[in-house]
């Protein structure tokens, strides 16, 4: 099996963290869910590219892979280019790639759960009953903020 097929099953992590989280945590459902899109999405493009050699239906596919690739992959590459891990220009090895796709992983994972973390602010009423008490936890009776 092609090791770019494998990376398409790595899309099944934020479906089942969608999923537990809402049982197990309600309130913070968006940011384990965008934690763990973000900890995916590069591999995950970069395995969707190998959908361009299904006809038809594949092609778009591939099309939306290799633009998220060129967004989300490119980041751990030009990172360990600058650092000197490879070279420019040479096909890479799969440990290189594996060290990519990790490096991936951090930067995105911390942009993502990020953006999750201020859903969850805005669209779960638990979480913004929460958030109102602790900013309004230090005032005073007649004190203005």
């Amino acid at each position: 099996m092609n090791y770019n097929y494998c990376l398409i099953f790595l899309a099944l992590l934020p479906i089942a963290t969608f999923h537990i989280s809402k049982i197990m945590m309600p309130s913070r459902v968006f940011s384990f869910t965008a934690a763990a899109v973000g900890l995916v999405i590069a591999p995950v493009s970069q395995g969707m590219v190998e959908f361009t050699l299904i006809p038809l239906i594949g092609v778009y596919f591939g099309f939306i892979g290799g633009v998220l690739n060129m967004i989300h992959g490119s980041v751990g590459y030009f990172f360990l280019g600058a650092l000197g891990v490879f070279e420019a220009g040479t096909v890479l090895t799969v440990t290189q790639l594996l060290l990519m796709n990790m490096v991936n992983g951090v930067i995105w994972i911390s942009y993502y759960s990020f953006v999750g973390y201020r859903m969850d602010l805005k669209l779960s009423p638990q979480a913004a009953v929460q958030q109102f008490i602790l900013s309004g936890h230090n005032l005073q009776h007649g004190e203005e903020f």
